[in-house]
């Protein structure tokens, strides 16, 4: 039976066999016809066949050929129908072959499969294993520090847009820089930043041990310090604009570094505006035994508003100042009705280093030039005496503020639009001092008001060693600061005299100005 199967599966020898068979066949049909014929009862006999007429045999013979014809004719049938079976038989054998031979692939295929799901799912158990051991690099980086290119050493692995202008810079997590992935710190260290970590995880797949911080959390790194009101500002006040820009957001958690060391208190009064604009004002200390510390949402600052153009920076402190004399209850304004009545003049006093060296002889030439002019009225402002709220106060009734260098200046942010500063400076600050001793005349522009210049004191004692660049600087840095009767005098006159001139012709303008409903959150 194996050796009949071998012989008719080969196409030809199947072939002539359906042939044969069929030649038998339709020979077999023509012999029953011919016996059909030949016994039918219309079938004339032999011996009547001689004596038959000539044109009845004729007929005769035309019955039999026209039925040779018929047998040809359907031979020509079986024969063609034969050729369509044939061709039916062979299209089926080369479907049968495609057939087995997808079948092999798809065998192939198969096991090809079955190796590559084994494959992916040892992947998938190294890859758990990764994503729940997330790799942790130096929240400082000791190398990787180029800002104008836009690299930084906090978190250096993040590219920051330079030197290039905008609105505040912010990196939010998760976010496509870190693949959608949470932010996560590890250390506490106040003293080595390069001993702080930070990496990323999945939400689905963080580590055991890890602490998970619900909410926002406000992330900020800076050169400087959190205690400096005019350091601090530059570096936090960008959240200010976060929130505004995020439909007046709240957020949960701040966490400080400084030069990626940790900061777990900030100054009195950069505290004090946190709490007045709603964000937290008591960061992090992310004391958790040592253990990871992820966050279910981060918002980033590197540079705080460095790069910032002016006219969001005036927009920015607008809004800071709106929400800070509302929360200190100041929603007082003065109805002013005859020029420089309600003008006040705010003469700003610093303890200790870089403070007047004869506070009378300055409050006496304040309080002449005020009175040549009516209404004006002064105030001696010790800063160290107020609190917050006091200084707040304060600030937004002066019109004109005279202040030596330092960072008490930073309350001009209370000010309105439109006043005028007047600033002091030991001598040496010139020469020595560099493009920090520019910083509140950057100031006075972002917030709308007119720095009015500077005025050195020429009696400052001069500095030991004049080659020695970086220690006359420290040597000058905190000289306390003089008068020249005259000079101040005539300069103070002419700005109140300007000033005055300016609130006649800005009065609807300025008795707005206090207006507490315009903030924006």
């Amino acid at each position: 039976m194996t050796g009949s199967k071998t012989w008719l599966a080969q196409p030809n020898r199947l072939r002539d066999f359906v042939i044969i068979v069929l030649f038998l066949l339709v020979i077999g049909l023509g012999w029953i016809q011919l016996d059909n014929f030949w016994n039918s009862p219309l079938t004339i006999p032999i011996s009547s066949l001689r004596s038959m007429p000539v044109n009845s045999t004729q007929g005769m013979l035309e019955f039999l050929v026209r039925s040779q014809r018929a047998m040809v004719s359907q031979l020509q049938q079986t024969l063609n129908t034969t050729d369509i079976l044939l061709e039916r038989i062979e299209h089926l054998e080369k479907t049968t072959s495609t057939f087995k031979h997808e079948l092999e692939l798809q065998r192939n295929v198969t096991f090809g499969l079955e190796h590559k799901l084994q494959w992916m799912d040892q992947v998938s158990q190294l890859f758990s294993k990764h994503l729940r051991n997330p790799h942790f690099y130096p929240v400082k980086d000791v190398i990787q520090v180029d800002p104008k290119s836009g690299n930084y050493a906090f978190m250096s692995e993040v590219e920051g847009r330079g030197k290039q202008s905008g609105p505040p810079e912010f990196f939010y997590f998760p976010s496509n820089v870190s693949q959608n992935r949470l932010l996560c710190v590890k250390g506490n260290h106040t003293s080595d930043g390069t001993k702080n970590l930070y990496g990323y995880a999945y939400e689905g797949a963080l580590p055991a041990d890890v602490v998970l911080l619900p909410g926002i959390t406000l992330i900020a790194d800076t050169l400087w310090d959190f205690v400096n009101p005019w350091h601090s500002m530059y570096n936090l006040i960008q959240f200010l604009y976060w929130k505004v820009d995020h439909s007046c957001a709240s957020a949960n958690q701040l966490l400080l570094y400084h030069w990626g060391e940790l900061r777990e208190t900030m100054g009195y009064w950069i505290s004090n505006v946190y709490r007045a604009i709603a964000l937290p004002f008591v960061p992090e200390s992310l004391s958790y035994d040592g253990r990871p510390v992820c966050f279910e949402q981060a918002v980033v600052s590197r540079i705080g508003i460095g790069g910032v153009p002016s006219e969001i920076l005036q927009n920015l402190f607008a809004e800071m100042r709106c929400e800070i004399r509302r929360y200190c209850n100041f929603t007082a304004w003065k109805n002013n009705s005859s020029g420089a009545e309600g003008m006040q003049v705010t003469l700003m006093v610093r303890t200790g280093a870089r403070s007047f060296v004869d506070l009378s002889a300055w409050e006496t030439v304040v309080k002449m030039e005020c009175e040549k002019v009516p209404g004006c009225r002064w105030v001696s402002m010790h800063v160290a005496n107020l609190t917050f709220c006091e200084q707040v106060e304060i600030m937004s009734d002066t019109d004109i503020l005279v202040s030596v260098h330092g960072a008490q200046l930073t309350n001009m942010i209370f000010m309105n639009p439109g006043g005028r500063i007047m600033e002091m400076f030991p001598k040496g600050w010139l020469e020595f001092a560099g493009h920090g001793q520019y910083i509140y005349r950057n100031l006075a522009n972002w917030v709308g008001l007119q720095h009015e210049g500077y005025w050195r004191d020429p009696e400052t004692p001069d500095c030991p060693d004049q080659t020695d660049i970086k220690g006359c600087f420290s040597f000058f840095k905190n000289q306390n600061v003089g008068i020249n009767v005259t000079h101040h005098s005539i300069w103070l006159g002419n700005i109140i005299a300007d000033l005055n001139k300016a609130k006649l012709d800005q009065q609807t303008s300025l008795m707005k100005s206090h207006d507490t409903s315009a903030c924006k959150c």
